[in-house]
């Protein structure tokens, strides 16, 4: 129980064209970007006291950084530490999913970026598939 769990994760382009994904990450949920869920053996959800939801602040118009290109099978992460006994209540099988959605608006971004094929905030949720543990 006094283990960290490092939890990597990445988008992958696994269109034939390229796309474009805001830089930022922020953990914590669908506010942020990234949200991870957490479920026991029964599918009960896991309370995540530890990470609330963090609001991403709007990019500054003029930052030609703010997106990263990822060609065909080019792919974009970030990780997040777990600390067993903060997260997990007890010892036994999870599941674990992340959800990606983009927070970034075509508005929001310099003129010269809001033509480039970008996962916007209207594009649909990104669900990762569900990985399983065993905390013993």
């Amino acid at each position: 129980m006094g283990d960290t769990v490092r939890l990597n994760v990445s988008l992958l382009n696994t269109r034939d064209t390229t796309v474009y994904v805001d830089r930022r990450m922020f953990w914590g949920g669908l506010a942020g970007g990234l949200r991870l869920e957490i479920a026991d053996e029964q599918g009960k959800a896991v309370p995540l006291h530890a990470h609330p939801d963090a609001l991403m602040p709007p990019p500054s118009g003029t930052d030609l950084s703010i997106l990263v290109r990822l060609d065909s099978g080019f792919f974009y992460g970030t990780s997040i530490d777990l600390p067993v006994k903060e997260i997990f209540p007890r010892s036994g099988s999870y599941s674990l999913r992340v959800i990606y959605n983009s927070m970034l608006r075509r508005d929001m971004v310099a003129p010269q970026l809001r033509d480039l094929p970008v996962l916007w905030a209207d594009s649909p949720m990104i669900p990762s598939q569900q990985l399983r543990i065993q905390i013993k």
